[in-house]
């Protein structure tokens, strides 16, 4: 992999924002957020659960969950990019939405 890895990541997100405008501000389930991400929707769930993973909404009053595919994403990337297994440097990779920050009360507000 190349340092033009990244251009040519964004080039393709470019190219289905323009296909699709708003495809990376949909809202997704588990089980599209497991395949866009390759990990298993149980891991995902334990994930939830004991923190580490992708930022996730829950609609007040359900028990809906779902993540927004940009978060996804801005995720995946957030430790950057190895050039191969051995390399220690990371090709720092641009955040695609801007910071999470969850409203409404918080654990510590308790």
């Amino acid at each position: 992999m190349s340092p033009d890895y990244k251009s040519s990541l964004f080039v393709m997100i470019d190219k289905m924002q323009r296909e699709k405008p708003g495809w990376l501000l949909e809202f997704i389930d588990t089980d599209e957020a497991s395949r866009l991400t390759a990990i298993p929707k149980e891991t995902l769930i334990t994930m939830r659960s004991r923190g580490g993973g992708p930022p996730f909404t829950r609609p007040a009053g359900t028990r809906l969950v779902r993540y927004i595919r940009v978060h996804i994403f801005d995720w995946m990337l957030s430790g950057g990019v190895k050039l191969n297994t051995a390399d220690g440097g990371l090709i720092p990779m641009p955040r695609l939405a801007p910071e999470f920050t969850p409203i409404g009360p918080t654990e510590s507000d308790g």
